[in-house]
């Protein structure tokens, strides 16, 4: 099956429900054994990350947002 379905099915999602699939599926990425493929300072940055998020998941900016403040000029 093409990810292009399943991308789409995500956008549908309201930004809270994105937020929640992308720490679902952040874990399920540490959780994987192949994920000692990333180095320990990676692995520890993606767990710092998500204690981040658990502690305070309101403070998470829908990618849409993320994007409005990339494209911004400097």
């Amino acid at each position: 099956m093409s990810p292009d379905p399943i991308f789409q099915q995500a956008l549908s999602l309201s930004p809270e429900d994105r937020v929640r699939l992308i720490d679902q599926l952040i874990k399920s990425v540490v959780a994987t054994p192949r994920c000692d493929e990333l180095d320990q300072k990676q692995k520890a940055e993606l767990l710092r990350r998500l204690a981040e998020d658990d502690a305070d998941p309101d403070s998470a900016l829908p990618w849409d947002e993320v994007l409005k403040q990339l494209k911004r000029p400097a």
